[in-house]
């Protein structure tokens, strides 16, 4: 996903763009789409890659631990 539509799905501007900001726009997509409660799955999943990109934008270094993290629970 490009960062321009990660910051559309989550309705980011770039001046408001924190790592605090991403996840409460987070928080209050990814629970008004909850299917328990008519919401939609996709739109989940969607807000769920939004966060990821932005994150990863906002954080790179947190990116290359994860990588790290998954390559050893698969050698485990």
């Amino acid at each position: 996903m490009r960062t321009d539509e990660a910051m559309k799905i989550l309705n980011m501007e770039q001046e408001n763009l924190t790592v605090e900001n991403v996840r409460q726009a987070y928080d209050k997509y990814y629970q008004a789409n909850d299917p328990k409660n008519g919401g939609s799955f996709y739109l989940q999943s969607k807000i769920y890659r939004a966060k990821e990109r932005l994150e990863l934008d906002l954080d790179p270094d947190r990116g290359e631990m994860e990588k790290v993290d998954e390559q050893h629970q698969n050698e485990a």
